[in-house]
């Protein structure tokens, strides 16, 4: 709207004389301008956050670009602006999915310390041992699937060694995935350790690209990587409030008051935040 108005400014000046209300001074046209470059960098920022496929390395190179930005403009307005950032900025950089994140992106990898990768390194471990967990359940669903079909078409009715067979592979199942964990823990830890301190890439290339080339050079670091980028960093809880506009102010709804629509915004606004 600022901007608009800013573009508006011939016309106002020009019809100012007739219609006073479109006459402002020279002072506040100024201010009117440098209000919009304070908060360009921010509006920026939102469009770009509004993409569908931003992962958590582009998020913080968006949010290290306002800043930045900010500061170089060096306004009262882009001052507080980007102050408030830097102290939001903790509770959202300070946590091991962005670690873990950051530290599979070679682009920002350089950026963290020694106590982020260590905790990066931990959070990557339990990640692998969730994803290896799911794996050996859902062979271990198959294979049950297949001994229950052959036990039913051989009709074996031998129920002592029926129960011996069950025990005797529960127990065996339960040693093999015990092995299978700590084997595969020590050796995502072994990759994890080889992948720290990585060459540095530039911030501009193409992360997803990059892990899809090393998707048989690096299988294991491939499957961690699709999990931490799948995290989700775009603005939608904005576009879901934009979506519940559209279904409140319906056709049939068309008699809301703006009083009223606002606070039913506000409710379903709060409601989403809280879950």
């Amino acid at each position: 709207m600022l901007q608009r108005l800013h573009e508006l400014k011939p016309f106002c000046v020009e019809h100012q004389d007739a219609m006073p209300d479109l006459k402002l001074p020279v002072n506040d046209w100024l201010s009117l301008k440098d209000m919009i470059d304070s908060l360009q960098p921010a509006r920026d920022g939102i469009i770009f956050l509004q993409k569908h496929d931003i992962t958590m390395g582009d998020f913080f190179g968006c949010w290290w670009k306002i800043i930045s930005k900010l500061k170089k403009k060096n306004s009262l307005l882009s001052n507080c602006i980007a102050k408030s950032m830097e102290k939001r900025q903790k509770a959202l950089f300070e946590n091991p999915i962005y670690s873990s994140a950051l530290f599979m992106d070679p682009r920002f990898q350089c950026l963290l310390n020694d106590s982020s990768k260590i905790e990066a390194k931990d959070h990557l471990q339990k990640t692998w041992r969730i994803l290896e967990l799911l794996l050996i359940n859902e062979n271990e669903a198959n294979t049950n699937n297949v001994q229950c079909n052959v036990a039913h078409e051989e009709n074996v009715m031998d129920f002592d060694d029926d129960l011996e067979s069950f025990i005797q592979s529960s127990s065996q199942t339960n040693e093999n995935m015990s092995i299978n964990i700590n084997s595969s823990q020590r050796s995502i830890g072994i990759l994890l350790e080889e992948y720290d301190n990585i060459p540095r890439m530039h911030h501009s290339i193409d992360i997803k690209k990059y892990w899809t080339e090393r998707l048989e050079s690096m299988p294991e670091l491939y499957k961690l990587s699709q999990v931490v980028m799948a995290v989700p960093c775009t603005q939608v809880s904005v576009e879901r409030s934009f979506s519940g506009l559209k279904f409140i102010l319906s056709d049939l709804r068309t008699s809301l008051s703006p009083d009223l629509l606002e606070n039913i915004m506000i409710i379903r606004g709060n409601n989403f935040s809280n879950k």
